[in-house]
């Protein structure tokens, strides 16, 4: 009797450990991540990586909804005062991480930081932050340099997130140890290059997450992120390849997202340095690549060739009429007249994680007119460190217009001013697109703009800066007990909605 008492308390105690992970399990949710953040300060970088955990911990005065509709999150409403004054009525209950109440202060000691950061410069520039003025404790007047026709895009951009003075300069360069903003979760550990482990906060003036700890696991290959999905070890897997996502698609145990997103893929240099700076090179190099091709090979099948330096659902989108589309026979006579009849060696940087297959058919296709290509794989931290500063030849990268309007798309990647962190990691510059791109930022008028928008997309297409590769497409896969998951075309997925069934 005692064996088969002792052998119940077994099975029993067996089923309980069982039942208490369940518990334990609905109470975290796990996400296989492609990339780290190089910040938690969401001014201290412009990168998918960190923008991505920013947005979990810190909030603007605006958002965008799924379907890239502005709609409020720190303020409640907004009215234009004149062309040079945006208005902002705030919440009045909202409190920081650290219990400091938020308020129109913090609205206005923003914006002075990001008016002293290289890495909002180009999103966040047009702010005259000395001359914005505090209303009262919940009222703010948001005063531009000059009239800005997308100045509300902007400021639902992840760098225009709102921070505590207090904690700010209480962390000082340690900041990023307990990063302090308004959102939903906190910052417990960030163990790099393995995992960031958040937890919900109390003081989060919202409808908080189903469950009390999240955690970020670092996984830079894509099929070991599907397996880790499949096989249970993360609940959602962020940035899945195409090929694993048709192969997931058929587990009735998962749920496969996949939706094009604001971004493109390309091939692109540094126009600033030789032989790139030559017209007729890139102009070549265009003619020498089979774009659909590449495309058609990396994604199966699935993805969609972009034919502009800008995705078709962004604000001022013209579509390329491709003067240096494929052809052979025209490469060679190009890079003849460039100078380089025998072609000439060079590198081309990627990011080890998502670009190795493109650069390998890219290499291919380029050796049929004498370029010799040496492949440069990093992860993607010394990838963009490499692009940011200037240090490449040629590159494949991707730029995702998050505000969903060109000017961000254009000005950032192609204007002068913005070489290296403000987003021209081409090194492009050219006083006619410059002038376009200023004229159609301060033009308030929307049909004048996309016209002016459409001029600088003709001039990018003749003097061939990009390769255009792939639209962006994103793969998300999730468990199927994972309810609740929404993401967005800027490539943000709100995890506080996810719940378990």
């Amino acid at each position: 009797m005692k064996r088969k008492l002792g052998l119940l308390f077994v099975v029993l105690a067996v089923v309980l450990s069982f039942s208490v992970l369940a518990l334990a399990k609905q109470d975290t949710l796990i996400v296989a991540v492609d990339r780290e953040p190089s910040s938690m300060n969401p001014h201290g970088s412009n990168d998918a990586g960190t923008s991505f955990v920013t947005n979990l911990m810190y909030e603007g005065l605006v958002t965008f909804d799924s379907d890239m509709n502005l709609v409020p999150e720190l303020a409640t409403r907004w009215e234009q005062i004149d062309d040079t004054t945006i208005r902002f009525y705030l919440r009045d209950n909202v409190y920081f991480h650290n219990g400091e109440h938020f308020t129109a202060k913090d609205v206005k000691y923003t914006f002075e930081l990001t008016s002293k950061s290289p890495f909002t410069a180009s999103t966040l520039g047009m702010i005259d932050a000395e001359a914005t003025t505090i209303i009262d404790d919940y009222t703010v007047d948001i005063v531009l340099k000059y009239p800005f026709g997308p100045a509300i895009n902007h400021l639902g951009h992840s760098t225009a997130a709102i921070v505590n003075q207090k904690a700010m300069e209480e962390g000082g360069e340690n900041y990023d140890d307990n990063p302090v903003g308004t959102g939903p979760f906190v910052l417990k550990k960030w163990n790099s290059g393995d995992s960031i482990e958040l937890t919900t906060s109390d003081n989060y003036w919202g409808e908080k997450p189903a469950y009390k700890t999240l955690v970020l696991r670092y996984i830079p290959e894509a099929t070991t992120r599907a397996i880790e999905v499949e096989t249970g070890g993360v609940d959602i897997a962020r940035a899945i390849s195409a090929n694993d996502a048709i192969n997931l698609g058929d587990n009735p145990n998962v749920n496969v997202i996949s939706s094009n997103i604001l971004n493109t893929s390309y091939l692109s240099y540094n126009c600033s340095k030789p032989p790139f700076d030559n017209v007729k090179v890139r102009q070549a190099i265009s003619s020498a690549i089979n774009a659909d091709a590449v495309v058609r090979n990396v994604t199966f099948g699935l993805g969609e060739r972009a034919n502009s330096v800008m995705a078709p659902s962004i604000f001022g989108y013209v579509p390329s009429e491709e003067p240096y589309g494929y052809n052979v026979e025209r490469a060679k006579s190009l890079l003849a007249e460039a100078g380089y009849a025998d072609g000439f060696k060079t590198t081309l940087v990627v990011n080890a994680v998502n670009a190795s297959t493109s650069a390998e058919i890219i290499q291919n296709m380029l050796a049929q007119i004498g370029i010799e290509v040496e492949i440069l794989a990093y992860d993607f931290n010394n990838w963009l460190d490499t692009i940011v500063n200037g240090r490449q030849d040629m590159y494949i990268g991707g730029w995702t217009t998050v505000t969903g309007d060109a000017d961000y798309a254009l000005r950032n990647s192609f204007h002068t001013n913005n070489k290296g962190t403000g987003g021209n990691r081409s090194y492009y510059s050219n006083p006619e697109v410059d002038a376009l791109l200023e004229q159609a930022a301060v033009e308030m008028n929307q049909g004048i703009r996309a016209e002016l928008y459409k001029k600088v997309q003709e001039v990018l297409a003749e003097e061939a800066v990009y390769v255009n590769l792939q639209i962006g497409q994103v793969h998300l896969a999730a468990g199927k007990h994972v309810k609740g998951l929404v993401a967005h075309p800027n490539q943000n997925i709100d995890l506080w909605t996810v719940y378990f069934e």
